[in-house]
Parts: C-alpha cells; sequence; structure tokens
C-alpha cells in the first residue's frame, strides 16, 4: 500500500507536469504575428530582404478613409516600418508606399517574387469585405509603382482601386 501511494503521486505529477506542458505548447501555438523577415535571391542571382514590423493602434486615432482593411475590431494593425534591400543596397519607402495599408497579414501575407523582371512584394490585408492585395513594383533598386486590387482571390482581369506612381 505504501508503494502504491508513491506510484500514485508519482503519477500526479507527471500528469501535472504533461499538462503544463500541452498548455504551453497551444499557447505558443497561437501566436500573433508582429513582424516578418524575407530573404532569398531574385532573378538567379540578386539578393532580396525584406523586413515588416507591425503595431497596433487604439481605434480612437483616425483612420481616414483611404486606409485599406479597416476593422470593426476596436484595435487596427498598422505598418510601422518596412525595409526592402534589393542586392546590398537599401530602397527608400515613402510612408505612403505602405501607411494607408492596414490588418496586413503575416506570416501568409507578404509574398516576394518577379514579374516581367521587375522585383514585386505583395501584401495582403483585411478581412471580408474590406480585404485587398496591395502590389509594389522595383525597377533598377527602385519603388516605381503601388496598386492595390480589392478582396484577397486571384486579381487577373481586375482593375486596380488604388494607384500610386514614385519617381
Amino acid at each position: 500500500m505504501k508503494h502504491l501511494s508513491r506510484d500514485v503521486g508519482r503519477l500526479f505529477a507527471l500528469a501535472f507536469l504533461l499538462t503544463s506542458l500541452l498548455n504551453a505548447e497551444a499557447q505558443s501555438n497561437a501566436t500573433d504575428y508582429t513582424g516578418l523577415t524575407l530573404e532569398g535571391l531574385y532573378n538567379g542571382k540578386s539578393s532580396f530582404v525584406v523586413s515588416v514590423r507591425t503595431k497596433n493602434i487604439d481605434r480612437k486615432i483616425t483612420v481616414h478613409s483611404k486606409h485599406w482593411g479597416r476593422s470593426s475590431q476596436p484595435e487596427q494593425r498598422l505598418i510601422d516600418s518596412l525595409l526592402v534591400n534589393l542586392s546590398g543596397n537599401d530602397v527608400k519607402l515613402p510612408d505612403s508606399a505602405y501607411d494607408s495599408l492596414l490588418n496586413i497579414t503575416l506570416p501568409g501575407g507578404i509574398r516576394a517574387y518577379v514579374e516581367s523582371g521587375q522585383f514585386v512584394l505583395r501584401i495582403g490585408g483585411g478581412d471580408g469585405g474590406n480585404a485587398y492585395v496591395a502590389f509594389l513594383y522595383f525597377a533598377r533598386d527602385k519603388l516605381v509603382r503601388r496598386e492595390i486590387f480589392q478582396g484577397s482571390g486571384s486579381t487577373e482581369d481586375q482593375t486596380p482601386i488604388d494607384v500610386i506612381e514614385f519617381r
């Protein structure tokens, strides 16, 4: 009987430890991303690094009508910084390239690829009727154009709802 109570005590201690580990694992899987860094090659030889950081803002802060991806939630998430480095050169980005993009989807909403020889950064955000996809086009290591499309699906056969040309 003495050994049985000791074994039961060990069993309860083991069960408590396993429960604690499972709870910690469940909490770590519910990560709320606040940033992302992408690194790779484009055009077969040129390197890129894209780093995005976001922050939450209180809804009391005025959100003007040109903000894409607005939410009915009490907080909005905006891009705090967007850094792009192409071929070892930091690309100067005006705030207007990203400051109107709210509630970006991390980590999956940020993608980088090459289209017609241009480096393209795709940023998706919003939800439901407020979903959008923004494309930032770079040529010769400079930002040249931003296009925004309504929705989160394919943009083929769509006309952008907002376009900014950068010089």
